[in-house]
């Protein structure tokens, strides 16, 4: 077992992941880490091919034995984080319990796939990290990750589940999110700029906007209210009270000035 993977053993929560996919005859699914195959076994008569991405030789293995038989399923040898998305000819659904150890690097990939290579994703992941996903501004979770994942995706938590579903049994309960790409922003010019301007915000979050755009870029206080003013900002607001349309809106006012 690599990178702290816990089994889910749950078939109800493994019935509703798969329900929450909508699959059709027609898709192309690859999941991430397959483990023992319980999402594997729900998905493999409900599309046309099942993709098993696992890093695991010997799970691997196990998998080819389980599901020898079936034609529609290509399990693959291979670490997810290098395994390339942008082969398959059409949009694929993408599905997985994931390690949480991994996870920010996962969901950097899935992030920067979004508008091109797949058409859902449903994740397991760590209850503290879903409720980072779908945070509103203001609230305690709102982060960096939020607004990132608010430019990529439209995201919804679909269920939480208990610790206890799992062996061995990790530490803290998971929730499954649910990922569409949110195509609004595809063709956005000033993505660099936006996830700079990120960066300067919640790195001096406890500032005024005002004061850490200051600190962060080589403006005046009082270009930088006009800036933010125009945005439809405060700038008496911190990183954590606008939301992704307002750095959006920010971003492109910015881009004048900054190269």
């Amino acid at each position: 077992m690599l990178l702290g993977q816990h089994f889910l053993l749950n078939t109800k929560v493994a019935d509703k992941i798969v329900e929450s996919l909508e699959l059709k005859n027609t898709d192309i699914v690859l999941e991430i880490g397959p483990g023992k195959g319980i999402l594997t076994e729900r998905i493999i008569n409900k599309v046309k091919t099942l993709i098993a991405v696992e890093i695991d030789k010997n799970l691997c293995e196990f998998l080819k034995n389980k599901f020898n038989n079936i034609k529609n399923i290509k399990i693959i040898n291979a670490d997810f984080l290098k395994y390339d998305l942008s082969k398959f000819k059409s949009k694929i659904k993408i599905v997985g319990n994931i390690p949480y150890a991994i996870t920010s690097e996962i969901l950097d990939k899935i992030f920067s796939t979004a508008f091109s290579c797949w058409e859902v994703c449903v994740l397991m992941v760590q209850k503290e990290v879903a409720e980072k996903l779908v945070a509103k501004p203001k609230e305690k979770m709102f982060s960096k990750l939020t607004l990132k994942t608010n430019f990529y995706t439209k995201t919804e938590l679909l269920f939480d589940v208990s610790k206890r579903c799992f062996v061995p049994q990790p530490k803290v309960n998971s929730a499954v999110v649910k990922f569409l790409p949110n195509n609004e922003f595809a063709n956005f010019k000033y993505q660099k700029l936006l996830f700079r301007i990120l960066d300067i915000a919640f790195t001096y979050k406890r500032k005024f906007l005002i004061n850490s755009l200051n600190l962060g870029l080589n403006l005046n206080k009082e270009e930088i209210k006009k800036i933010l003013v125009n945005s439809g900002i405060k700038p008496d607001e911190r990183a954590e009270d606008v939301d992704i349309y307002g750095y959006i809106k920010l971003a492109e006012k910015l881009s004048v000035f900054i190269n």
